[in-house]
């Protein structure tokens, strides 16, 4: 058919979609079905139309496909980038931060797409209202603990593995899979700092945490991930550890990643068992140093007020206090019941409430 004068071919979605924009064509075949909860989405153009949706002109419509087609085929004409320091000063991380237009087209593909998969129960980063406890639990009170990095993660996630990990999880066309996946990497890679990275890489990483987590458990393993931190843990004390870590690496390497040797860990009962911080040994708690500090901090603002140690370079009694109450809100939200945590919250916004007030912090200041 004739559309502002070109030949173009439809799919049946790109049909729909017109309509749905209120670009009507004369004739609108029936459409196949798709997986419940996602987009009628068949092809690049069908994507365009979708994500427009008669917010423009048929003019506009038919420039921003090309824009899009462009993005996806050179996406890393689209990005600036930035070093920023790694946590403990061990190196630099490179940060991909995309142009307007093209964040434009990654927060609608995360809001509108990749926000509505399911995803594996062992992937636990980049979740909302998935807490950090959610990846530690697992693994409470076990006799040996094994935790895994993975080197370079987002870097390791190819443009190819994007675009399959996108296939299998919605059922999409190979080419339109190409295309979301073009418009999410840069030279043929996940970038770090790309809104779309977090979701994809657990995408991606759905193949691994299935089949590798089966395989742990057959093993007597428990497996959960947390972006590139990969823990493994036993109830066995005899359990063969130094197994695990050579198969997680021979697996890892199949699916293109590397494992970070420096940071291989194996723990086991009574030693200090963490998990993304967070004490295993007996019960999913924030560690005792972190506590203690907190309630040391706390007990010198009470006494001092704004002349404790801090209250000045944070630029005042209420920043402090606030920053304070962002640790403790921490705590609580690892371990609800920390009778200790829950007393320092009421402490901390009585003494708000006093400065409100124009009173000092606490009744011995």
């Amino acid at each position: 058919m004739k559309w502002e004068g070109k030949q173009v071919l439809f799919s049946a979605a790109d049909l729909q979609v017109l309509m749905q924009a209120r670009f009507r064509p004369d004739e609108v075949p029936d459409m196949e079905e798709v997986k419940e909860g996602l987009p009628p989405l068949w092809s690049p153009l069908s994507y365009t139309l979708w994500k427009c949706h008669g917010e423009t002109s048929r003019k506009n419509l038919w420039r921003q496909h090309r824009e899009a087609l462009l993005m996806a085929k050179s996406g890393s004409g689209y990005y600036h980038h930035m070093l920023v320091r790694k946590n403990g000063g061990s190196g630099v991380r490179r940060i991909s931060v995309p142009c307007y237009e093209l964040r434009d087209h990654q927060r609608f593909i995360y809001k509108n797409l990749l926000s509505r998969l399911p995803l594996s129960p062992r992937a636990c980063a980049y979740r909302k209202g998935v807490p950090l406890r959610r990846c530690a639990e697992p693994h409470c009170g076990a006799e040996v603990l094994v935790h895994l990095d993975i080197r370079d993660f987002f870097p390791s996630i190819t443009e190819e593995k994007v675009s399959f990990a996108l296939h299998r999880a919605t059922g999409y066309e190979e080419e339109l899979c190409d295309f979301l996946a073009g418009l999410c990497c840069e030279n043929g890679r996940l970038p770090q700092g790309a809104v779309t990275s977090p979701a994809l890489s657990n995408l991606a990483m759905a193949g691994m945490d299935g089949t590798f987590g089966a395989m742990a458990a057959m093993l007597g393993f428990t497996y959960t991930r947390y972006a590139d931190d990969i823990y493994l843990s036993s109830s066995d004390r005899s359990a063969d550890a130094a197994r695990i870590v050579k198969l997680a690496r021979d697996f890892l390497r199949s699916e293109g990643f590397e494992l970070n040797r420096d940071k291989t860990r194996i723990i086991r009962q009574g030693r200090h068992m963490a998990v993304l911080g967070l004490s295993v040994n007996e019960k999913v708690q924030v560690s005792r140093r972190y506590r203690r500090e907190v309630r040391q901090k706390l007990h010198y603002l009470k006494r001092y007020g704004a002349d404790a140690q801090g209250v000045q370079e944070a630029g005042g009694q209420e920043p402090y206090a606030l920053h304070l109450l962002g640790k403790v809100g921490y705590i609580l939200q690892v371990n609800p019941m920390d009778q200790q945590a829950l007393r320092a919250r009421l402490e901390l916004l009585t003494g708000l409430h006093r400065l409100h007030r124009g009173m000092p912090f606490w009744w011995s200041a």
